[in-house]
């Protein structure tokens, strides 16, 4: 049985001031866009805002996901984002400051070759600086919650509902501000991410879902990055020449500067990614477990 989802509002529901909303950090992946859908559907307790935080470095398909999410529930969502992580990685690469647009340092765990034969990883502040920030800053808006304002010990007045399922369990985290609190629908009722995929299949047929992520994480497995070569080559070829413009920018820096910058690769193999035969390498986390933040790819 199909669900008999609602038409989309014409005017955005508007969000209690000061009470205890509830708000869904919508991916516009697998596992939110079933807690979105399930809300809709009566399945789960309704939401009073959605929250989806733009690197403007998702895929094609993600953004008419999105597109279509809107068109198809009456819960409002909020696009909010701290500017384009790609643009600012390169500037930073190329200049080593911050970018002159978002005056961000944009940092993202490189899998690094030092210039002494050496392996290091770099900083992962991507999901704080491009997910968290932004999405808090939406969140105290919506409650009315002024920057600085202090609320009274206890009182929460926000229920950030997060789509981490059963089988990514150990991303689960508290919530770092004390009037927010985190809630797992889906770890609580024990279901997997190829749960919430029977479940769209079940509503929602052979309409995909796509996968939630930036087109250069270095978090990808060898599928995602195969799937992204063989099924959407012009962001695949896009992703490696953003790879190698970094990697130019940080021989040109070690350069000019006359000190040591390891080479940064996207693939842990440190290949370049045109070279590397994801069928074959060697097998690599599935997924995001080392994102602990559970904002990332849901």
């Amino acid at each position: 049985q199909r669900c008999a989802h609602r038409p989309a509002a014409v005017e955005p529901a508007r969000v209690p001031e000061g009470g205890n909303v509830r708000i869904l950090s919508l991916g516009a992946g697998v596992q939110s866009s079933v807690l979105l859908m399930r809300s809709e559907c009566g399945e789960l307790p309704p939401l009073d805002a959605a929250i989806f935080a733009d690197t403007r470095w998702e895929s094609e398909d993600v953004y008419r996901h999105l597109a279509w999410l809107k068109s198809k529930t009456k819960t409002p969502i909020h696009v909010v984002s701290a500017g384009d992580l790609r643009a600012d990685i390169l500037h930073y690469q190329r200049r080593h400051e911050t970018s002159q647009a978002s005056g961000i340092y944009a940092s993202i765990p490189w899998f690094i070759r030092n210039h002494d034969g050496s392996q290091g990883m770099g900083r992962r502040q991507c999901t704080q600086r491009y997910k968290l920030e932004p999405i808090n800053r939406k969140v105290r808006e919506l409650v009315g919650l002024p920057k600085g304002a202090r609320v009274s010990r206890g009182k929460v007045l926000a229920t950030m509902v997060i789509g981490i399922s059963w089988d990514e369990r150990t991303r689960m985290s508290d919530s770092y501000y004390s009037w927010q609190r985190n809630e797992y629908p889906l770890v609580d009722e024990r279901h997997t991410r190829q749960w919430c995929r029977n479940w769209w299949g079940q509503h929602f047929g052979v309409r995909p879902l796509p996968r939630s992520a930036c087109l250069g994480c270095p978090f990808h497995n060898n599928d995602a990055w195969y799937m992204m070569k063989h099924a959407a080559p012009r962001e695949f070829m896009e992703t490696a020449l953003f790879e190698k413009q970094c990697q130019e920018a940080s021989c040109e820096a070690a350069t000019a500067k006359a000190r040591l910058i390891g080479t940064p690769f996207l693939h842990r193999s440190m290949r370049p990614l045109g070279d590397v035969k994801f069928d074959e390498a060697t097998p690599m986390l599935d997924g995001f477990e080392n994102d602990c933040t559970g904002l990332c790819g849901v």
